[in-house]
């Protein structure tokens, strides 16, 4: 395994079944540059996400739409994700945010450490992040391609008059 050159200071917002466990890893190897913050109200969930340089979403599952990366782009925060299912195509890698492969914390960690030494390129894809949160993801945006929905949807079906007796 590689070692990083710098501590990379982690909050990890919200809870599991794990977080105890973790914690005490945290604490056992040193890491006082781990913070817990648990599970937090959502304007305090979107304000940690404000303050942070980029989201990592080390998921092993397959994800549908996972709300969190929708909130990190509102935020203009580019998401270091696993390189799996649908995250591959919402977070596009060096556009929006990283891959990484899935399980594999060696490349977790390259990706990381590139995305903590390289602030100007995370930047970029911050604002890139937020553009495509404006131009998919707003209510809005969502309204409009509801109605288009329903419109066409309409438009397919072809109603026959009432029969009466």
């Amino acid at each position: 395994m590689t070692r990083r050159r710098e501590r990379i200071p982690l909050r990890i917002v919200g809870d599991g079944p794990l977080r105890g466990e973790i914690k005490q890893e945290a604490e056992k190897h040193g890491l006082a540059c781990i913070s817990f913050h648990g599970q937090l109200p959502p304007g305090e969930t979107h304000e940690q996400m404000r303050g942070a340089r980029f989201l990592v979403l080390p998921s092993v599952c397959y994800e549908n739409l996972p709300l969190t990366v929708i909130e990190a782009f509102a935020c203009g925060v580019p998401v270091v994700c696993s390189r799996l299912g649908s995250l591959e195509e919402i977070v596009e890698d060096g556009r929006t945010g990283l891959h990484f492969h899935a399980g594999d914390p060696d490349d977790l960690a390259a990706k990381a450490e590139w995305a903590w030494t390289h602030p100007a390129e995370m930047e970029e894809m911050g604002r890139a992040a937020r553009r495509e949160y404006e131009s998919k993801y707003t209510p809005e945006r969502n309204y409009e391609a509801l109605l288009q929905i329903y419109e066409r949807a309409a438009s397919s079906v072809k109603c026959a008059a009432p029969q009466y007796a």
